[in-house]
């Protein structure tokens, strides 16, 4: 067989010529478990760690220029002017062209189609072809010099469109764009994001990043977990990378703000409630559904949860699927701040025009203090006195599911709400709920870090050693089954957890992400 090496080529940068290519510091870039060379904006000599073999193709001469391990990229680089020199145009030496990586297959064995072949009728394509001549004006650097690395061109590629990024005024805005979606979070959306926010972290062109809707009635309604069901292998990848964002974004050393209006739920909590900034618009539904499908609430819920709601509070939106709204996530200072009109506060910070980082903090703060989490309409709260006193009446003295079940009965004749959540308890996964209540005590005074660590190894307990995940995933959102019920068994013949969480969690052949955290 022959031995075969993917090259890829991202086009990432401009450059007056060929020569300027010995003054940019190399620096590697992880994507999709390879490393592929990118260029940061500072100019310094310095030899390349080239791990991957990569090839550069310039267009107009269709040469190809080779670097392994050990090549000196200076010297390298002078071979390359002085064997080329009689094919580089003049045109080349005066201005700006274009050096594309394109995607190629090369072959350390000759073949049929010779050592280099186009890959672009090869099925399972990683990344599609990107053309630089084709993109939109790029962002430019702080000196408005689009000859200056274009670094976040490579959005289009990260998120294969899922993504849009815009620049202005020191200010990134990020938006996800699966409208017809609901912008459920797919692979590529989330390798984009955390990609980006990677990148912006080192920018000094940004002083804050924005994540919003280009949906205006929804924010993002969790990850896309049809995807994940039906490609086991590539949806633990896909919620790997969603945990080592979480973690990534709630450190990152930027101003980091976004704007829930619509669905914010499952993993579109995920995204976002770690940011710095969370402002709100109206009708807010904000929820972790995931027993419903025979999941359970992830993304460092246990953590945020607990950060903002009571423990009783915490456990009953978990087990519920409680969907609150506006009032309840002002009452319980879960948003930072309230507004009515997006346009407006957008062109309020966009008029800031400061490029100082603490300028801009300045006029940031004073924006945002004119916009305190109230909301300005009649709505009620969905968290009630009555509803909070009854959650804390029957779930203060339950350590399980089943005490809670126990002391729920003895009131069901009399008390409304007792038969209506024991009702909720038995439309979702009962196995679901059974875990959320022992999993969520358990992680109560674990720190961020630890919850994701448990929540990705809880992740391939459901994906590989239960069905619940897969037959709820398959039965209400694939099927659409609107007649499907889960099992009922529990009523008469109580259960209990063939394992504990602390057994679940100690399992040798669960992986651990913890060492990937920054």
């Amino acid at each position: 067989m022959l031995n075969q090496r993917k090259c890829f080529h991202l086009s990432i940068f401009k450059l007056k010529n060929i020569s300027h290519i010995k003054n940019l510091k190399w620096n590697e870039i992880n994507f999709s478990d390879k490393n592929y060379l990118f260029t940061c904006t500072n100019f310094e000599r310095e030899k390349p760690n080239v791990k991957n073999l990569v090839t550069y193709e310039n267009k107009n001469a269709k040469s190809f220029y080779k670097y392994s391990n050990n090549s000196n990229l200076h010297t390298n680089t002078q071979k390359i002017e002085n064997n080329h020199k009689n094919v580089l145009s003049k045109k080349m030496e005066n201005t700006n062209e274009n050096i594309n990586m394109n995607k190629r297959y090369i072959s350390d064995e000759p073949n049929k189609g010779g050592n280099l072949r186009n890959a672009e009728n090869e099925k399972n394509n990683e990344l599609d072809r990107y053309n630089m001549e084709n993109m939109k004006d790029g962002i430019k650097s702080k000196n408005g010099n689009c000859d200056d690395i274009i670094d976040l061109t490579l959005s289009d590629v990260w998120s294969k469109k899922t993504l849009i990024v815009e620049y202005k005024n020191n200010i990134f805005e990020i938006l996800l764009n699966r409208k017809e979606k609901l912008n459920a979070i797919n692979k590529d959306m989330i390798t984009g994001l955390l990609n980006m926010v990677k990148s912006l972290s080192n920018d000094d062109r940004c002083n804050l990043i924005v994540i919003r809707s280009i949906n205006q009635n929804c924010f993002c309604s969790g990850s896309d977990v049809k995807d994940i069901v039906q490609n086991k292998e590539q949806g633990i990848n896909h919620l790997k990378q969603l945990y080592k964002y979480i973690n990534f974004i709630s450190k990152i050393n930027k101003n980091v703000l976004c704007i829930w209006n619509g669905y914010a739920m499952g993993g579109g909590l995920g995204i976002s409630m770690y940011t710095k900034y969370r402002i709100i618009n109206r009708n807010v539904i904000f929820a972790m559904p995931e027993n419903k499908i025979g999941f359970f609430p992830d993304v460092g819920s246990c953590y945020f949860l607990k950060k903002y709601f009571p423990r009783n509070i915490a456990l009953h939106i978990g087990l519920t699927s409680l969907r609150l709204n506006e009032m309840d996530l002002t009452n319980f200072k879960v948003c930072t701040n309230y507004i009515e009109n997006v346009g407006q506060f957008l062109n309020e910070l966009y008029n800031i025009k400061k490029e100082d980082p603490d300028k801009f903090n300045e006029e940031l703060i004073k924006i945002l203090n004119k916009y305190p989490p109230n909301v300005n309409i009649n709505t009620k709260p969905v968290l009630t006195e009555e509803l909070i006193s009854n959650i804390d009446k029957y779930y203060s003295s339950a350590n399980t599911l089943e005490e809670l079940i126990n002391n729920l009965k003895k009131d069901e004749d009399n008390n409304n709400f007792c038969k209506q959540l024991l009702s909720d308890i038995n439309a979702n996964c009962y196995f679901s709920c059974q875990l959320w209540f022992s999993y969520f005590i358990y992680n109560y005074d674990k720190s961020m870090e630890e919850v994701l660590d448990n929540d990705f190894k809880m992740t391939q307990y459901f994906l590989y050693h239960t069905n619940t995940f897969e037959k709820g995933v398959t039965e209400v959102l694939i099927k659409k089954n609107k007649n499907f019920q889960w099992s009922k068994d529990h009523e008469n013949n109580p259960v209990q957890l063939e394992e504990t969480i602390e057994d679940i969690l100690m399992n040798k052949n669960l992986l651990s992400i913890k060492d990937e955290f920054i």
